[in-house]
């Protein structure tokens, strides 16, 4: 590891032999990628990520607050994040219950 994450890295998985390894640097860097990288399309997967990583340093907690403060400030996001969560394989509501005001 020589400081750079390489073009085209698999932040998800880097995260993760980050983690193992602790390579906090390394970790906040794929973290940061992955914050950086958020959508309406990405947002659980994000969500879960940065959660899971949250407790292996101060900075990765940082970040797990930093995407939480942008959920915050982004109220759409936020109901993409709960419908996503909610029904993570695309399988309808219950009872029809939508997250849609």
């Amino acid at each position: 590891y020589k400081g750079m994450l390489p073009k085209g890295a698999d932040l998800l998985e880097l995260a993760s032999l980050a983690n193992m390894y602790r390579l906090h640097h390394l970790l906040a860097q794929c973290l940061q990628g992955i914050l950086d990288s958020l959508s309406r399309e990405n947002v659980a997967c994000v969500a879960r990520t940065l959660k899971l990583h949250s407790t292996a340093s101060p900075e990765a907690s940082s970040i797990w607050h930093m995407f939480k403060d942008k959920l915050v400030q982004d109220a759409a996001l936020c109901l993409v994040a709960l419908d996503q969560l909610a029904c993570p394989h695309g399988e309808a509501a219950p009872s029809g219950a939508t997250w849609d005001r």
